[in-house]
């Protein structure tokens, strides 16, 4: 029981979104009414139903054709990616996979042994060292960074996702094709709020499950689609279950928290429609 509800916790934290976009976001200013009808057509089939993901900065200026996500900046990549490591979402540093959290250099050039380092130096890895030469002498050795090859200079760590995308292949980093999103920021904060009360909300449920004699059977991807409607000041008026996942319990677990991460405060002018935000929210347990 305790395996299964550690494993369960350890493949969620998995969100999609969602937007119902309201008409005066897609018009282009233009004097000519026909013109303005055909671009707001093409806006709306452009960004309606997109899912909204973070993902690494691609180096390419460059707009994807028709791509399926959006984000804070447009992305192109040759190939789409996503990070094997289920956590927040976090950027990969530069180094190497068995590298440390942090760089230390040998004290003394003529040290014969590495630096001495603790276990949470280590992040329970065994640490790759690189030789290089300082001046004329050789043989000093360095704790390489926790990170990709091709990772941030200036961040340290292993790249982590949680969004959920479907039929995109696992690797080290996240590279997701992306149209850049206006209203990013907002979805992104409510977000991490989000984060803060969704894996407790959901161990608890499954936790009652497991003490009740119920064990869930997670043969297939389990979804919870919610529909939340918000003030103009980001309170929550209703949150309803738009697509059940089967198992009560978990859409419990997602309302829970989504009422318990609220309110969400100064909700773009853009969302309001007839005084209200609407906006659709997904939660995952992966099979």
């Amino acid at each position: 029981m305790k395996k299964l509800s550690i494993a369960l916790i350890f493949s969620v934290l998995c969100h999609l979104m969602f937007l119902s976009l309201p008409v005066k976001q897609i018009i282009f200013p233009t004097s000519k009414l026909k013109i303005k009808k055909l671009a707001q057509k093409r806006l709306k089939v452009k960004l309606k139903g997109r899912q909204v993901v973070s993902t690494e900065s691609s180096k390419k200026n460059e707009v994807p054709e028709d791509p399926k996500y959006l984000s804070n900046k447009s992305n192109k990549f040759d190939k789409q990616v996503v990070s094997k490591n289920i956590a927040s979402f976090k950027k990969a540093g530069k180094g190497v996979a068995t590298g440390v959290k942090k760089v230390i250099y040998a004290k003394a050039q003529n040290k014969k042994t590495p630096p001495k380092i603790t276990l949470k130096d280590l992040s329970m890895i065994k640490p790759k060292f690189k030789e290089f030469k300082k001046g004329t002498k050789k043989g000093q050795k360095r704790l390489i960074t926790l990170g990709q090859l091709n990772g941030l200079a200036n961040t340290v760590g292993l790249s982590a996702s949680n969004d959920y995308v479907d039929d995109i292949p696992l690797d080290d980093m996240t590279n997701l094709n992306t149209l850049e999103y206006k209203y990013f920021g907002f979805m992104d904060r409510i977000k991490k709020q989000l984060e803060q009360f969704w894996g407790v909300t959901l161990k608890n449920k499954v936790k009652k499950m497991l003490r009740g004699g119920r064990r869930p059977a997670f043969a297939e991807d389990k979804i919870t689609s919610l529909l939340i409607q918000l003030d103009t000041h980001g309170n929550i008026l209703e949150v309803a279950v738009k697509h059940t996942s089967g198992i009560k319990e978990l859409d419990d677990a997602a309302v829970e928290s989504f009422k318990k991460a609220g309110p969400f405060p100064n909700p773009p002018k853009g969302l309001i429609k007839n005084g209200n935000a609407v906006l659709r929210w997904s939660f995952v347990v992966k099979s």
